[in-house]
């Protein structure tokens, strides 16, 4: 049998840090899981540059605002959880 202390300042760091490693982990697999869809396929005639790379950029700017929404979301996680007694 495992017993542990709920008021020891380890758990207390654990219950802090938890929703942080879990938009960590978020943010891995959407950067990883998107890396294709944010390059688009290179362009095959010259006048197809410019909207590729505007394509490109417009692609990044989604993925880093869900990057910004998940640090949001861990940030307003753990001060709820803090505020609990």
């Amino acid at each position: 049998m495992i017993a542990f202390s709920t008021q020891s300042g380890a758990y207390r760091a654990g219950q802090d840090a938890g929703p942080f490693v879990d938009a960590a982990i978020f943010l891995v697999i959407l950067w990883i899981s998107t890396r294709d869809w944010r390059r688009p396929k290179p362009a095959r005639i010259p006048e197809d540059l410019e909207s590729t790379a505007q394509l490109a950029r417009k692609r990044t700017r989604v993925v880093a605002l869900w990057t910004v929404a998940a640090i949001a979301a861990a940030v307003v996680a753990s001060v709820i959880q803090s505020r609990q007694p």
